[in-house]
């Protein structure tokens, strides 16, 4: 059922995660600094975009041979990536509001554990080989 993983993988995975997350962080700063919007709405929105750019990377250039289409895989991300920005916002929220930490480094802190949850689900469920 589930296909094995090389160490290649999350190393690939984590590089386009991380590319992601900057664009994110990027994002996340700029709706905070310039447009002041909340920093929950501004969170999920740079969440999704940088989500976006991570499952394009992922399908094209990091797991070659998914069985799911392109459409079922990109509302399995989408699902996944959901579960992920709900995980985000209310550990970003109990860092924040209870333990008084800085956002940005907050986000930081909760993308450590979310990177976690993503790659396992996606690895197993969205990316998960066609059988040969």
């Amino acid at each position: 059922m589930f296909h094995t993983i090389s160490l290649k993988h999350p190393i690939e995975y984590g590089m386009s995660s991380l590319f992601s997350f900057l664009i994110e962080l990027g994002l996340l700063f700029a709706f905070l600094t310039y447009l002041q919007t909340h920093y929950l709405i501004a969170a999920a929105i740079a969440f999704t975009v940088g989500a976006s750019i991570n499952y394009n990377i992922n399908r094209r250039w990091i797991f070659h041979h998914p069985k799911l289409s392109y459409q079922k895989g990109w509302i399995t991300f989408v699902v996944i990536g959901v579960i992920g920005v709900g995980i985000t916002l209310a550990l970003l929220a109990l860092i924040v509001e209870v333990f008084q930490v800085n956002v940005i480094l907050s986000r930081v802190l909760v993308g450590a554990f979310v990177f976690l949850w993503n790659f396992g689900m996606n690895t197993y469920i969205t990316f998960q080989e066609k059988r040969k």
